[in-house]
């Protein structure tokens, strides 16, 4: 498989997991437990963000 096809499927597959994520902080009650939550979705948010960043200079040989 490419690597450009790797990174993609990684993305996506993070993609889902913060919203999965979100969806279970979204259920909880306890304030304490909802923000931590919120706080790994987060996180991996920020993968998906440097995953996309590295992805360019892929997509665009220099």
């Amino acid at each position: 498989m490419p690597i450009q096809q790797q990174v993609q499927d990684c993305i996506n597959t993070c993609t889902q997991l913060a919203n999965e994520i979100r969806s279970v902080a979204n259920g909880v009650q306890e304030q304490r437990s909802r923000y931590m939550l919120t706080e790994a979705a987060g996180h991996v948010e920020i993968c998906i963000d440097t995953c996309n960043q590295a992805q360019q200079p892929i997509q665009r040989p220099v």
